[in-house]
């Protein structure tokens, strides 16, 4: 026969324990949704931080300014509003 956890005689007791494995289902539940959606979005944003800053290091001059200028509208707006040719 298995050893399991003893049933409490006290309906609160047992009503705890009961809660609170809820509560831990829920948090692993949580858990392995973050891994499998926000994990792979961080990696990806970590990539493209890499990829831009070895561009950036690729640049000079002119090209250099107008870069740091897109990026700083990037960041400023979320995306690229006045962009210029």
């Amino acid at each position: 026969m298995m050893a399991g956890i003893q049933r409490s005689t006290s309906r609160k007791v047992n009503a705890y324990v009961k809660a609170t494995l809820a509560l831990e289902a829920v948090r692993r539940k949580r858990e392995e949704r973050y891994a499998r959606h926000v994990r792979p979005l961080d990696r990806k944003r970590d990539l493209l931080i890499a990829e831009v800053d070895r561009r950036l290091r690729a640049l000079v001059g002119r090209q250099l300014a107008e870069a740091r200028r897109i990026l700083e509208s990037v960041r400023a707006n979320g995306s690229i509003s006045d962009r210029t040719q």
